[in-house]
């Protein structure tokens, strides 16, 4: 054991014994200080000590004394150090208690130097791997073949301070494909305690949960919409990625759902609900709009072009940014002549750019 306080008004010293890497000082004990006894260990015997340069637990071999006071530590022939005893540990684990390796590989604490080569290949692949996916572990772990426009998308979003989008490209370049990624690494990153909603079409869902179950590995974490309101109507914390309908997307919002990611596909279907002589209509979109707003993700999907469609587009505008986009005639009539003048400028642009034959 190793000694951790000495009380000497009662002439007590706490003992600990060293268990595993994440219980270093467990069973500790009050022990009379005249019946301690001074043990060093016996040279290879097997220790664990925090490496100076990683600062990790290192399983490593007891070298004996060296000046100073201090002792030598070796971790293999070539590399050594010198530690005071006191960051020396012997494992001591207590009578008919089995070791338990999670609590040595938690840490990274074992080590057996024939398996150190395959270690080593498999955690330089690994961090390869990290590395050709931007750090992205939904790139490595989803079922899906990616261009390079689809990783743009992704690391931009993930990447924002504010992810909140509109993926408006066209038919068939793979919006669903970009979305499935976001929300995978959101689930990825929220380990496991992940509340998103995904409202599309009614005849999509099921289309839907098996894109994301089986392309993107989330089918633990799918729920409908009755099991999602059923959690509410008991004051429960929902939890999982709900997918449901467009209107039942609304109900949920509307008792009381705040899911930390929002994606609506064909978005442009309920984008007309604010413009329409239908008060229920206009009410819910105003749901999804203030969902949208609480809801750190928002993913708006469409295939519909922006001209022509300036009411649609504004109304998807207020989903991302209320502040800035409002939904009545006079912004409409601002966001039109943008539009107009963003049009022009994207000719002249266009017009000027060497890969155009007329630019000599």
């Amino acid at each position: 054991g190793k000694v951790v306080t000495v009380d000497s008004d009662t002439n007590n010293a706490t003992v600990a014994f060293f268990e595993s890497p994440t219980q270093p000082y467990a069973r500790q004990m009050k022990v009379p200080l005249e019946q301690l006894t001074l043990t060093i260990p016996h040279e290879e015997t097997v220790i664990y000590c925090i490496e100076p340069h990683s600062q990790r637990w290192t399983r490593a071999r007891f070298g004996g004394s060296r000046p100073k006071g201090d002792f030598l530590v070796i971790f293999r022939e070539d590399e050594t150090t010198t530690l005071p005893i006191d960051e020396i540990f012997v494992l001591n684990k207590a009578p008919d208690t089995p070791i338990n390796p999670a609590d040595f590989l938690e840490l990274q604490a074992n080590a057996a130097p024939f398996f150190f080569p395959y270690r080593q290949a498999f955690l330089e692949t690994y961090i390869q791997l990290r590395a050709a996916c931007r750090a992205m572990a939904s790139i490595s772990s989803s079922a899906v073949e990616l261009e390079p426009h689809h990783l743009a998308v992704v690391r931009r979003v993930l990447q924002d301070k504010n992810p909140k989008y509109i993926l408006a490209d066209e038919v068939g370049l793979g919006k669903t494909i970009e979305a499935g990624m976001v929300i995978r690494e959101h689930a990825l990153e929220a380990t496991g305690h992940v509340s998103m909603l995904i409202a599309v079409p009614a005849p999509l869902v099921s289309q839907w949960r098996e894109e994301l179950a089986e392309r993107f590995q989330l089918k633990q974490l799918i729920i409908d919409a009755s099991t999602a309101l059923a959690g509410l109507r008991q004051n429960e914390a929902t939890e999982g990625i709900v997918i449901c309908s467009h209107c039942d997307g609304c109900t949920l919002i509307e008792r009381g759902f705040t899911p930390s990611l929002i994606a609506v596909d064909e978005v442009h279907q309920i984008a007309s609900w604010p413009w329409s002589g239908d008060k229920d209509e206009r009410y819910d979109f105003n749901l999804i709009a203030e969902g949208c707003r609480k809801a750190h993700y928002v993913l708006l999907l469409t295939g519909t072009p922006l001209h022509g469609h300036e009411r649609n587009f504004l109304s998807m505008l207020h989903c991302i940014n209320p502040e800035a986009y409002q939904v009545d005639e006079t912004h409409l009539q601002d966001f039109t002549e943008l539009v107009k003048n963003r049009e022009n400028l994207g000719g002249i642009f266009s017009g000027l750019v060497p890969s155009v034959a007329n630019v000599s």
